[in-house]
């Protein structure tokens, strides 16, 4: 059970983990966006200049096509399209992601280490491969798709659903500092990373010889503010430092 306290953060957990909502001593199930908003409203519980921290939960709840583009970025990130297996493998706090992608897509979840939980797909793996085939970005999923699918495919980046893909990529590559207020993405892959930072106009590319990796960083507050305007809605593992840092920077 969850009590909602004004703290957006709290909110965004009893969505997360999809458990009870307590607001102004009334039990709400947490993806009953509208009537939560407009009791909090009412009550003044939030304010209207908070309402864009509100979200509307479709993203791996609903076969949208913000949930192809979200699905195809985080697998971009940290997925695996094997000949027999699908997997995406990320951080065992993060779990309750992978249990999303479960509840929509099949498959199972396991831990894999007590720092890493998998998300693995057999039986059904050719329904996603036809979803995200179009639409992942980076050289080694590409290479993947051709190997293990006889799927040759090239970049196309679709600017109406670009903030989802991106959404997606961040929760699985994106890193938050609240201590410096800045922003990075990192990838193996530049060319995604070029593709972010054309799309927004801002953030500097380089490459790391530390993990012989690339870096995209937003430092400034208008690179960090684009940022965040543009995904905190669509993210869902890493939205509470978005939303942390976005307030940080009002």
């Amino acid at each position: 059970m969850a009590v909602f306290n004004g703290n957006i953060i709290d909110y965004y957990w009893a969505i997360c983990w999809n458990i009870p909502l307590i607001a102004n001593n009334t039990r709400y199930d947490p993806r009953q966006l509208d009537v939560i908003s407009k009791n909090l409203f009412s009550h003044g519980t939030i304010s209207r200049k908070d309402f864009h921290y509100i979200f509307d939960d479709r993203i791996l709840r609903d076969c949208t096509p913000g949930t192809y583009y979200y699905l195809a970025g985080l697998i971009d990130g940290d997925g695996y399209l094997g000949r027999n297996t699908i997997e995406i493998t990320m951080h065992a706090n993060e779990i309750s992601l992978l249990y999303r992608v479960k509840s929509l897509f099949n498959g199972s979840v396991s831990l894999k280490s007590t720092n890493s939980a998998r998300w693995r797909l057999s039986k059904g793996r050719f329904n996603v491969i036809n979803i995200i085939s179009d639409k992942v970005l980076t050289t080694r999923k590409h290479d993947q798709l051709l190997e293990n699918y006889d799927i040759k495919t090239c970049n196309i980046v679709n600017p109406k659903y670009f903030d989802y893909y991106i959404a997606g990529f961040f929760d699985a590559e994106g890193y938050v500092n609240l201590d410096r207020n800045i922003i990075r993405i990192s990838q193996k892959d530049s060319k995604v990373l070029n593709y972010i930072r054309d799309y927004f106009g801002c953030g500097k590319l380089y490459f790391d010889k530390a993990w012989n990796g690339y870096i995209l960083d937003f430092g400034s507050r208008k690179s960090v503010l684009t940022l965040t305007e543009a995904i905190v809605n669509k993210t869902i593992v890493k939205r509470p430092s978005l939303i942390s840092i976005h307030k940080n920077l009002k």
